[in-house]
């Protein structure tokens, strides 16, 4: 198994799904504007700091190995 491959996929993973989390953060923004409860945004930042940097982690060890072994470790996720 090809562990450089795998870890560096889920390293993307890890950020496409800590942008996903900005979407809740900024409509908690928004509804603590409109004068609703206060939220407890360390709730929602604290997470999406360490699934960025776990992710741009686990991409950035990975950068040395060749552009078509990503892209089979695509594939081979889907």
């Amino acid at each position: 198994m090809n562990y450089k491959s795998v870890f560096y996929v889920l390293g993307k993973i890890m950020n496409i799904l800590g942008l996903l989390m900005l979407l809740p953060l900024f409509v908690s923004f928004y509804y603590n504007m409109q004068g609703f409860e206060e939220a407890k945004y360390s709730s929602f930042i604290i997470p999406i700091l360490l699934l960025f940097a776990l992710g741009m982690l686990s991409s950035c060890l990975n950068l040395r190995r060749s552009k078509f072994m990503h892209v089979k470790a695509w594939l081979y996720a889907v």
